[in-house]
């Protein structure tokens, strides 16, 4: 049980991503109304491969914090 709450905190200890993550979603929404966008494809590649990285820098972050 510990372990799986020390895992889930990983990813939902620290707020800042859910900001990143709706930044992200609203900088993508602006430039695709625009039309700096080539197409909707662009748009969700850029949107998931965004917000995979945000996980991921998030996941490191905490880690680090924890000292593991």
């Amino acid at each position: 049980v510990q372990t799986v709450k020390t895992l889930l905190g990983l990813f939902f200890d620290d707020g800042s991503l859910a900001i990143a993550i709706v930044s992200l979603l609203v900088a993508l929404a602006l430039l695709a109304h625009a039309g700096l966008l080539a197409s909707a494809l662009v748009t969700i590649v850029l949107l998931v491969g965004g917000t995979l990285l945000l996980l991921l820098e998030n996941v490191i972050r905490t880690a680090r914090r924890q000292g593991r």
